[in-house]
């Protein structure tokens, strides 16, 4: 709905009009602008039954059963009865319609409650009570504290004079519950409340648009002018600080008044609701490849048979002279043919699409009711915000990861400093921690993040302030002025009086994490930021007597382009104005002033943040000048004030003045804010790594931060390789690329990464990794975007660094236009462009508020969760999706072969063998409900899967949906249809040499067919629950009482016919024979694929039966390792059954002593294994795309920007999508039932036992990747 909501600062306006407002002045504005009135529905009374249908025929299945129903009411054409295929289309269509007409109800209801909400708005001088619904632009609105916002208002007067402020929540628009401050214009504050009766201003402000970040506008006071003829010192800056948005609600303020601005869905909020995007799961497509195969076929078998048919006719009516004569030409050629599609026209299963959406709307309720993503710290379950994406979840081959909030907690803590060159927070054997001048060597020996001892605690620090030192009380009062923190004060009472200084800190409310940590540490250190106006900022230093207050002049926001913000400050105490800047390293260190700069001082300051970053530290540049009045007057007049009031292009001109203003700063010093990896991060990387799904870093930290973080959270392995694009292969230097990097050396040196990577062997190609810079990247994706996509798919992983949000959405892209299934993950609005752009969009409910989540397809509140999410429900989702397609087409290809054998016997006039109450209930009502309780079905239980990533790749390789999978599912229904109709024939029609009717004949086959699909179903079936019990058998009796049910009705066909049967022995008899006939083979089969050329699935279920059944007697066989054989198989037929499989799923041994050590094993998951589980090791052929060589490749060169010097690397980037096979030798690890039941259970119990860890235990969010230990194993260990 809001996909939209949170574009970056470049957004354009709407339309390039701008809308005038005249306060007070309701019926100027009545003409051009509508009414409050929202309206969220979709249909109207009249407009439904259209618009419905309009909708649901632009499906294409839709559209081909509508068309087959349309011939069908054409006595001449139809072979069977109408109702046949219209009972099914009108049932899908009525479950379709009254879904819709109810998610439409609601809409309607909700709009009506806030269309009828009460409020007061001032009208001809005085407050009048009116409905929502009727305010109309230019309304002064007056609202008190807890109202909601009816309408997008331009904030005039609040009851919080002194600071000109309100505080409202914006839950509902992007989730965060923090309050947020906004003022209100401060000559209009200042209005009374007789004069803000009767205010009639000007207002112009950019036309409706979806911007929810931007309100580039201005207001007038004076009245009754003509607008456009203002001199710039006439208007009013007005931006989004001033707007308050509809659907918020104001808190802890008495009243506000508010001009409206935009109403009715006119707003900002109604400008964001649109429809998501639509997504198609790569199951989709293929069972849409399958159908269009099918309808090929069935057009190849009314031509052929039309044909017969034709020529069949044209024979009889030579021979049989006492037939009427044929109706013609016409009827020799379309109507025989039209008859055969009739008859056929359910190879496509109209059942389908129905039996597919209530399949995945279940999985979406699994996910939300799965207690083992439930955080109950944060009361976050896991939500499936879609329900039509469950089964990419089972095939994902990319995972695209933010940093911050994602990887790690987002809880940012106030690590290290360094000032004047001197770092606090160092080993006491740094050896610079009395440096006082800063004259040291750069090679500075901190401590790792996991130090106990902050900045905060640095005795030499503590000292310098106490002692006033100005280095030091200058940066750290920067750090207590430099930011837009606010007070968050609770409603006006006794007790908030008393608060203390550290209730004030309590109460800071920040945008950012690192500012609130920052502002926290000043104040911890005693330079306290203790009050904040739209015009005043106050603090107190070292606990001085008289407070310092500054004059806040202006702020220059932070922004991703600008990468700093800054402050432009008056001392009130001395009227010394100064502007400071903190920011990215590279941003702030271009705007220092060069020519007084200590060069000594700078390279140190550089050593320092590389070796911040090499413990993923996130670091800030600080730094101040101040400036001569009649400078910054010069500035105010000629460039700043013009900026501000500009309505278009106002972004672009203020960022020119700012950096006018932003130059020849003096550095301060530095910061290091740690902030820590969630709980299990390494081991749920590592787990999908072992699935074969790759994961790429996506971040906008520095080269250096990335590079640790990605180690500490097993991203880059110790023992792979770790390559720069834009360094020369053997630089391990901590720089990266140049800042100045040409287009020719990037492609240079991509190419030589590809000769290197390639060079190597498989195993090392899988754990190295590629990190790319974002101004690296940004030429690359212009200029070799097809050559680094080579590259990106040779490594294990790719880290991108310092990259945009819409760069981020650019390498998704990239991958997934190569027809990869991924997923992106992140927790911000910088990661909503590329969850939306990924297959999968997983958005993380942390501290950044709820913006990803509500965008995503599924909302988690921990990475962990992506282990249960992908491994457990994406794999059940896809295996049972898989089967309900294959066995949705299988059951209506077995009665349409029944149908074409039958023509054999009619003449070839296309007479349908049944009758209609049996192609009217077959597909919907006998098989139709049956399959759906498939959804409860598990090939593995769910602890094996945990336990054993790689069993992921059975379904992310699509083993289970593919033409050679449906073509087994083709046979088995023709030669099940031919026994099924032999055999019926055949014991009636030249069995005993009575007579039987045709009606008879039917019902026959059609008895036999409900009995096998049922059976068919069972066998099938890897789980089975009292509701599938319910299902599968419950459908015989209903069709027993159904068919006696009509066999009772004298105006039907079937009257009688089920009672003659059940005298007749014959029918008993074939019954059972077609039924064995039908079973048994398909049961011998399987039976030998199982013994010959088993799945990795009946491979464990092959050692779960022979290895925990039976008496405890086999706990005697086992090795001095605790590894025990299989009871039942001997070491001969081990190796035997070892040797029958087919190397594609080799089984190398099966409970053999040629694994001696389980410690060997290096696969963290397996943790604690019990005495009691197996191991097997598995030999697989691991295949990807590429070239015989086994590298991958990429498209071909879409854009004639990306030539190569090279040709022959040209040659070998171009994609190809040949399988490219490789053997891997893995670990599987089964465990008997009780202990699958036991880890099922701790999961469930994890988060009630075990809230937050990573909070009282940092060693454990920072656990080496390659850590022996598994004591924090959620998964495994007792």
């Amino acid at each position: 709905m809001m996909d939209k909501l949170f574009k970056s600062s470049n957004t354009k306006h709407h339309n390039n009009t701008i809308r005038t407002i005249y306060a007070g002045d309701v019926d100027r504005n009545r003409a051009e602008y509508p009414n409050n009135r929202i309206s969220n529905t979709k249909y109207t009374a009249l407009s439904f039954l259209p618009k419905n249908m309009i909708e649901q025929f632009g499906r294409a299945m839709n559209i081909y059963f509508l068309f087959i129903g349309v011939l069908q009411l054409f006595p001449a054409l139809t072979p069977v009865n109408p109702l046949s295929t219209w009972g099914g289309l009108l049932f899908i269509f009525s479950i379709s319609a009254i879904k819709e007409a109810f998610d439409d109800i609601g809409r309607r209801r909700r709009d009506k409650l806030a269309n009828e909400r009460v409020y007061t708005v001032v009208r001809d001088g005085k407050k009048q009570s009116i409905l929502s619904e009727s305010i109309l632009v230019g309304d002064i609105v007056y609202l008190e504290n807890n109202s909601e916002i009816p309408c997008d208002l331009l904030l005039l007067s609040t009851s919080e004079t002194e600071n000109n402020s309100c505080f409202i929540q914006t839950a509902n628009l992007d989730g965060e519950t923090d309050l947020k401050t906004r003022y209100s214009i401060r000559e209009t504050s200042k209005l009374s409340e007789q004069r803000l009766m009767s205010f009639n201003g000007v207002l112009e402000c950019p036309s409706p648009n979806p911007d929810i970040y931007r309100f580039d506008s201005r207001l007038s006071m004076k009245v009754n002018s003509k607008v456009n003829t203002f001199s710039h010192s006439d208007w009013l800056t007005v931006d989004a600080s001033n707007l308050v948005l509809q659907a918020t609600h104001l808190r802890n303020t008495d009243y506000i008044y508010g001009l409206a601005v935009y109403t009715g869905n006119q707003t900002k909020l109604g400008m964001n609701k649109m429809s998501p995007p639509t997504k198609w799961t790569k199951l989709d497509r293929a069972v849409n490849q399958i159908t269009v195969f099918v309808f090929v076929f069935q057009l190849i078998m009314v031509l052929i048979f039309g044909l017969i048919g034709d020529l069949f006719t044209y024979q009889l009516d030579k021979k049989a002279w006492y037939l009427p004569p044929n109706a013609g030409m016409f009827k020799s050629i379309v109507v025989v043919p039209l008859r055969f599609l009739l008859l056929n026209s359910m190879m496509i299963p109209i059942s389908l699409k129905v039996t597919m959406d209530v399949t995945k709307y279940t999985y979406a309720l699994f996910i939300n009711w799965d207690l083992k993503m439930y955080h109950r710290a944060s009361d976050s379950p896991a939500t499936a915000n879609s329900t039509a994406l469950s089964e990419d979840l089972g095939q994902l081959e990319y995972i695209f990861t933010d940093k911050t909030g994602t990887l790690t907690e987002n809880i940012m803590l106030f690590s290290k400093c360094s000032i004047n060159g001197v770092v606090y927070g160092a080993n006491s054997n740094s050896g610079n921690s009395n440096n006082d001048d800063g004259d040291d060597d750069g090679n500075i020996q901190l401590l790792s993040p996991s130090s106990s001892q902050t900045a905060l605690e640095d005795p030499n620090l503590l000292g310098k302030l106490a002692s006033k030192s100005i280095y030091e009380i200058e940066f750290f009062k920067a750090l207590a002025l430099c930011h837009t923190v606010v007070i968050g004060q609770p409603h006006h009472n006794e007790q908030q009086q008393e608060q203390g200084e550290d209730q004030v800190m309590n109460n800071y409310k920040a945008s950012s994490p690192d500012e609130e940590a920052l502002v926290k540490a000043s104040f911890k250190l005693g330079i306290k930021f203790i009050n904040r106006t739209p015009s005043q900022l106050t603090i107190n230093v070292m606990n001085d007597s008289v407070d310092s207050t500054y004059q806040l002049l202006h702020t220059f926001d932070f922004t991703s382009d600008r990468k700093r913000m800054s402050v432009v400050l008056l001392d009130e105490r001395n009227g010394v104005i100064k502007i400071i800047t903190k920011g990215a390293d590279e941003v702030v260190f271009q705007k220092l002033d060069q020519s007084n700069s200590n060069n000594h001082l700078l390279d140190t300051y550089r050593s320092q943040i590389d070796e911040f970053a090499h413990y993923g530290l996130r670091t800030l540049c600080v730094a101040q000048k101040e400036i001569n009045e009649q400078d910054y007057r010069y500035w105010f007049e000629k460039y700043y004030q013009k900026a501000n009031t500009a309505i278009e292009g106002r972004s672009s001109l203020l960022s020119e003045a700012y950096d006018m203003l932003e130059r020849n700063l003096e550095l301060l010093g530095i910061t290091a804010i740690e902030d820590k990896l969630q709980e299990s991060v390494p081991q749920t990387i590592h787990c999908m790594r072992e699935a074969n799904i790759k994961v790429w870093m996506l971040t906008g930290d520095k080269y250096s931060t990335a590079i640790q973080i990605a180690h500490s959270c097993n991203l880059i392995d110790d023992n792979g390789k770790l390559y720069t694009v834009g360094k020369a292969l053997h630089d391990q230097s901590n720089a990266g690329a140049h800042p100045a990097i040409s287009q020719k050396d990037v492609e240079m040196s991509i190419e030589a990464l590809y000769k290197e990577i390639r060079s190597l062997p498989k195993n090392t190609q899988e754990i190295s990794s590629i990190i790319i810079e974002g101004h690296v990247l940004a030429l690359a994706l212009i200029y070799a975007a097809d050559n680094l996509l080579a590259v990106s798919q040779l490594v294990g992983s790719l880290i991108c660094c310092r990259v945009t949000p819409n760069q981020k959405a650019q390498v998704v892209k990239m991958i997934k236009d190569t027809g990869r299934i991924t997923a992106a993950i992140g927790d911000g609005g910088n990661d909503v462009s590329m969850i939306q752009e990924a297959n999968i969009g997983i958005g993380i409910s942390g501290r950044e508020g709820l913006q990803a989540s509500r965008a995503a397809d599924y909302s988690i509140a921990r990475f962990k969760y992506l282990q249960e999410l992908v491994l457990v429900h994406g794999r059940y989702s896809y295996v049972r999706s898989s089967f309900v397609a294959n066995y949705s087409f299988y059951k209506s290809l077995f009665m349409c072969f029944i149908q074409i054998l039958y023509q054999l016997f009619c003449g070839y006039a296309g007479t349908s063998f049944f009758n209609t109450f049996s192609l009217t209930s077959y597909n919907i009502l006998f098989t139709g409900l049956p399959v759906i309780g498939f959804v409860l079905d598990k090939d593995l239980p769910e602890a094996i899967i945990r336990r054993n990533p790689i069993l992921y790749t059975y379904t992310q390789e699509g083993r289970l949906f593919n033409r050679r999978v449906f073509a087994g599912w083709f046979i088995r229904a023709l030669f099940q249809a031919i026994f099924v109709f032999c055999i019926t024939v055949g014991a009636f029609a030249y069995g005993s040499g009575s007579t039987i009717d045709y009606n008879s004949v039917s019902m026959i086959s059609f008895t036999g067919i409900i009995f096998i699909q049922s059976l068919t179903l069972y066998f099938e079936s890897h789980t089975i629950t009292w509701i599938n019990h319910i299902l599968l058998w419950g459908t015989i009796p209903l069709y027993f009482f159904c068919v006696f049910f009509l066999n009772s009705v004298p105006t039907m066909d079937t009257y009688s016919v089920m009672t003659h049967l059940f005298d007749s022995s014959s029918f008993y008899f074939s019954l059972v024979l077609m039924v064995f006939a039908c079973i048994i083979p398909v049961l011998i089969i399987q039976y030998i694929f199982v013994l010959y050329k088993p799945t990795i699935s009946e491979i464990i279920h092959q050692v779960r039966l022979t290895s925990f059944s039976g008496s405890d007697s086999n706990s005697n066989n086992s090795n001095n390792n605790g590894q025990k054989r299989y009871s039942s198989i001997s070491d001969e037929e081990t190796s035997a059954f070892s040797n029958m499989i087919d190397d594609k799923d080799l089984l190398n041994s099966s409970g053999s002593n040629n694994h001696s050590n389980r410690n060997s094993i290096e696969n963290p998951l397996l943790g604690n294994i019990n005495e009691r589980s197996r191991i097997i090791q598995y030999k697989y052929k691991k295949h990807q795309n590429g070239n015989k060589d086994g590298s991958d490749n990429s498209n071909s060169n879409k854009n004639q920007k990306n030539q190569s010097d090279s040709s022959s690397f040209q040659k070998n980037t171009k994609f190809n999508t040949r399988k490219v096979y490789y053997e891997k030798m893995v670990h599987l690890v089964v465990g008997p039932r009780e202990e699958e039941e036991y880890e099922n259970k701790k999961l469930y119990d994890q988060e009630y036992n075990d809230i937050d860890n990573d909070n009282n235990n940092k060693s454990n969010s920072r656990q080496a990747p390659n850590s022996k230990s598994n004591e924090n194993l959620p998964l495994l260990s007792k």
